[in-house]
């Protein structure tokens, strides 16, 4: 029995050091990952770091900055003209320690992220791509370059609106129209007006320099751009008025009637006035290059599956969107001013800027996603086979007017699928004029009868534990038997020791030096162990 330990360990020992050692080898052996060409250019200490971050921009940004003693000279010469410390305010929330530009562009690290550093990381994956000679990939990558360039500017113009409305409109605006009424108000009493005056001015520089320090829009904007990705999708605001220029917009106001109703409604869909032109322009092009692309084009464009005909041309031309907010905004605005409350004509204003942030947010981010699957994933990776198909019947031999017919007809699907009530072209003036497509209702269906409940089942009776197994007794030769749970635990350990060591191996860990020390103890204490049991034997 005391054998049968020996060996036990001695295998766990020996599979254990020698994975181990294997292992540790992988481990240092691994490359370590290197930036791509584009996105060294603007890391830290890149090109770009240097030549602007840390040659030109950090050494002015601060307190003790090459700028300071300029700007320090200016902060002061205001506070001595108005009274007040609005100079000195305002100076150190643009230039000074607790600056946006010096947290975000004077730390050392010019871009950490951002709009900038995805850009630049997609851009890479591109150029690896076309380095590699793989087409399909490259067209793919420039596809999530787009979108996501689009997602990070949608984000930027969202949180820039945003924060204009309660820093800006709501701030900065609102706090000079209340300054100023007091001070009009302090006259009317015979109050000093200068002492209004002061007040105004130490609140707008109070006002501006919380836009522009570490917790205003000018960071936001920054970190945005430079270090931080988008962090949600924009929402699209609701209408939330009904005015002049409402009645203007809707549907039979004076727009709706001279553009929509008399101009684009008669022309657009497969009875417009433009049928005819089109379908002969459609026969033409079909005719030429033995497909129905041109057909399929111009219906997309144009008929009635086209997406103009299903926004522009559904008989309403502004149904929301971001010409309906924006237009039902102005009508708040205008309501509020005709009523003389200019603290909500403010708030309106606020919101305006704010639901035209997030319009515009929504637009470039819809605009972009369906660029990069329809336009690119779409129609270019479809060009790209379709070219290479050519190419290959061409040298072949083959039949090249075919692969020709071929191409043409897969672009004017794509360029159709693009263009109709279903791509981007529909999406994108939904996002700008708005459609509320009628929805047919379904008919309920009858109710299904209930099933009756099954009978629940017996429970059944546990099982009686078994009853533990006798060791066996020793073979011949003295070859010990088995007792039951040497094997298991021996052969487990040796398991856990490969499993881990082998995930080590695939995945990396931490430095090699350690697991080298262990695998060679393993080594060590599996001959120490091989040495004993030949003593004993």
């Amino acid at each position: 029995m005391r054998t049968f330990y020996k060996r036990a360990l001695l295998g766990t020992l020996l599979a254990g050091g020698i994975t181990l050692l294997g292992a540790t080898v992988a481990n240092a052996a691994e490359p370590p990952t290197d930036p791509g060409l584009i996105s060294s250019v603007v890391a830290d200490n890149g090109l770009v770091d240097s030549l602007v971050g840390d040659a030109i921009v950090e050494p002015l940004l601060g307190d003790d900055g090459a700028a300071a003693p300029v700007t320090d000279a200016v902060a002061a010469v205001v506070d001595d003209v108005t009274g007040t410390t609005a100079g000195t305010t305002v100076v150190d929330a643009l230039v000074g320690d607790d600056s946006a530009l010096d947290d975000v562009v004077g730390d050392g690290a010019l871009v950490e992220g951002g709009t900038v550093g995805n850009v630049a990381s997609n851009v890479d994956a591109v150029l690896d791509d076309v380095a590699a000679g793989d087409a399909d990939a490259a067209v793919a990558d420039l596809g999530t370059t787009v979108q996501d360039l689009g997602s990070d500017v949608g984000q930027t113009v969202t949180d820039a609106a945003a924060n204009t409305d309660e820093q800006v409109i709501n701030g900065i605006v609102g706090g000079v129209v209340t300054d100023a009424v007091d001070v009009l108000d302090g006259v009317g009493d015979g109050d000093d007006p200068l002492a209004g005056v002061d007040d105004l001015i130490q609140n707008l520089g109070d006002n501006t320099a919380d836009a522009t320090d570490t917790t205003g829009l000018l960071e936001d904007a920054l970190q945005t751009t430079l270090e931080g990705g988008p962090t949600s999708t924009p929402a699209t605001p609701v209408d939330d008025a009904d005015g002049l220029l409402t009645g203007l917009t809707e549907n039979e106001g004076l727009v709706d009637d001279l553009l929509g109703d008399s101009v684009l409604d008669p022309i657009l869909g497969d009875s417009g006035a433009l049928e005819p032109v089109t379908d002969a322009v459609g026969d033409l092009i079909d005719g030429a290059t033995g497909t129905t692309a041109g057909t399929t084009i111009l219906d997309g464009l144009l008929g009635a599956d086209s997406g103009l005909n299903d926004v522009v041309g559904d008989g309403i031309l502004v149904e929301g969107g971001l010409v309906g907010n924006l237009v039902d905004n102005a009508d708040n605005t205008v309501d509020d001013l005709l009523d003389g409350d200019i603290d909500s004509v403010i708030d309106d204003l606020g919101t305006t800027v704010a639901d035209l942030g997030g319009d515009l947010g929504t637009t470039v981010t819809n605009a972009t996603e369906n660029t990069a699957d329809q336009v690119l994933d779409g129609l270019v990776t479809d060009a790209l086979t379709d070219a290479g198909n050519v190419v290959e019947e061409l040298l072949n031999g083959g039949d090249v007017l075919g692969a020709v017919s071929d191409t043409v007809q897969n672009v004017g699907d794509n360029v159709a699928d693009a263009s109709d009530s279903t791509g981007l072209v529909d999406d994108l003036l939904t996002d700008l004029l708005g459609d509320t497509d009628a929805v047919v209702p379904t008919d309920p269906t009858d109710p299904t009868d209930p099933t009756d409940p099954t009978d629940p089942t017996d429970p059944t009776d546990p099982t009686d534990p078994t009853n533990p197994t006798n060791p066996t007794n020793p073979g011949d030769n003295g070859t010990p038997g088995d007792d039951g749970s040497a094997t298991v635990v021996g052969a487990a350990a040796s398991a856990i020791s490969a499993g881990e060591a082998t995930q080590l191996a695939t995945t990396g860990g931490a430095g090699a030096m350690p697991f080298l020390l262990l695998a060679l103890s393993l080594l060590a204490a599996g001959a120490i162990a091989r040495v004993s049991r030949r003593r004993s034997a």
